[in-house]
């Protein structure tokens, strides 16, 4: 038992220890011939270590949004909806009604009608999306 306590301990301990052993090098003194650096001010601080960061990550936003702003929107007012409808989860049920799009529509088809459409059941129930098998 004492020895996976140990093997524990050393498992936790170990890799505190090989950090603190490699970090000792950098706590040795500056040399004496290097010159003190000029103090920085708190708005020299804040513009280096926090506008710095900040303006970047402002123009590479801007630079990714660039291309969407100029194309602008997809959908214009006014304009009629060229896509055809997708149905999601669809299930069959015997009698039930849904919209569906009249034929000849698209984006040159002109104007979209909708109308209602009757469901039927298929004859046999094997398998399918709708996992009813």
């Amino acid at each position: 038992m004492r020895s996976r306590t140990t093997i524990r301990v050393l498992a936790v301990l170990g890799p505190v220890l090989a950090v603190v052993a490699a970090a000792t090098p950098a706590m040795a003194e500056t040399p004496a011939t290097w010159p003190e650096p000029d103090p920085m001010s708190t708005l020299d601080a804040l513009l280096i270590f926090g506008g710095i960061p900040v303006g970047l990550a402002v123009t590479i936003a801007l630079l990714v949004m660039a291309p969407s702003v100029a194309k602008g929107p997809r959908y214009r007012p006014g304009l009629s909806w060229w896509a055809t409808p997708e149905w999601f989860g669809e299930s069959a049920i015997e009698g039930e009604r849904r919209p569906a799009l009249a034929a000849g529509t698209g984006a040159a088809g002109g104007a979209t009608a909708m109308t209602e459409v009757a469901v039927t059941q298929p004859a046999t129930s094997e398998g399918g999306a709708g996992a009813r098998w």
